[in-house]
C-alpha cells in the first residue's frame, strides 16, 4: 500500500513520489488510523461517496481530525503500473490517489495527500473489522451521501441467505462472501405490497443499491456496501450487537 506517502507534509514532490514507490512495493498493511494533515486546504476536506472531488460529500472533516479508520483500499497504482509510469505520471498519481476511510461511523473516500499515519483515538467508533456477515442484522442509515430515517433492515443468515424489509416490502435472496471483501447479492425477490409514495421511493433506492453491490466493508457496528467502481452506495448500523 501507499500509506507512507501520507506522512509527507512538507517534503518536496520528488521525495514524496520516491516514498510512494517504495511503499507500493511493500506487502505490509498500512496504519490502523489516519489524521488530517494541518493546512489551509485540509480545512475544507470531506469524505465522499467515491474517489473524486466531483461526487457528493458524505461528511466534512474537522481541520485537525484524527483517528480516521483505514479500510485498506485506495486508488494508487500497483507496483507493475508504477514501474511503467513516467515521472510526470507518477506525480499525477500521487496527487490523485484516494483512500477509503471512516469517521464518526461514516465510510467514505478522502484524498490521500491530506492524510498521514495516526494512532488512537478511534474517531470512527465502529468497532473492529467484521470478518463475516453471517449472523448479523443491519438497519439502513445512509443512501449515498444522504442520511435517511428508516426501519428498512437486512439480515445475513448463516446458510448463505439474506432477507429483511426494504422499507415497504420484504426482500430475500442469497449472498456470497468472497476474498478481499467481495460480496455477491441476489437474485433478490420482493413481495408486492403497495405503500405511500415516499416509502416506495426509498425502497427503490435501497433495492437499486443492493443490486449494484460488489464489495462489503464491515466493522462490528457499521456496514458499507460499495459498487464495482468503489463508490459507497449504502450504509447500515448494526442492530443485533450486544
Amino acid at each position: 500500500m501507499v500509506w507512507l506517502a501520507g506522512r509527507l507534509q512538507s517534503a518536496c514532490a520528488g521525495l514524496a513520489i520516491g516514498l510512494l514507490a517504495t511503499a507500493a512495493m511493500a506487502d505490509a498493511s498500512g496504519p490502523e488510523f489516519y489524521r488530517v494533515i494541518e493546512g489551509e486546504l485540509a480545512e475544507a476536506l470531506s469524505i465522499r461517496t467515491g474517489p473524486s472531488p466531483d461526487v457528493p460529500a458524505i461528511m466534512r472533516l474537522p481541520a485537525q481530525a484524527n483517528g480516521l479508520m483505514n479500510f485498506e483500499r485506495d486508488t494508487a497504482p500497483n507496483i507493475v503500473e508504477w514501474e511503467e509510469m513516467t515521472e510526470a505520471e507518477r506525480s499525477a498519481a500521487f496527487d490523485a490517489a484516494w483512500r477509503l476511510t471512516g469517521y464518526d461511523r461514516a465510510v467514505g473516500w478522502a484524498p490521500a495527500r491530506y492524510l498521514a499515519e495516526d494512532g488512537p483515538p478511534d474517531s470512527f467508533r465502529g468497532g473492529g473489522t467484521l470478518r463475516s456477515l453471517a449472523g448479523s442484522e443491519w438497519r439502513v442509515v445512509r443512501i449515498g451521501a444522504e442520511l435517511v430515517e428508516s426501519e428498512a433492515r437486512i439480515a445475513f443468515k448463516s446458510d448463505g441467505r439474506m432477507g429483511g424489509n426494504a422499507g415497504c416490502n420484504q426482500v430475500s435472496g442469497q449472498y456470497t462472501e468472497e476474498t478481499e471483501g467481495a460480496l455477491s447479492l441476489g437474485p433478490l425477490a420482493t413481495t408486492r405490497r403497495g405503500c405511500p409514495g415516499p416509502s416506495m421511493e426509498l425502497e427503490s433506492r435501497i433495492l437499486a443499491a443492493l443490486a449494484q453491490t460488489k464489495i462489503a466493508v464491515a466493522t462490528h457496528l457499521v456496514l458499507a456496501l460499495l459498487g464495482e467502481d468503489g463508490d459507497v452506495l449504502i450504509q447500515f448500523a448494526r442492530t443485533d450487537h450486544d
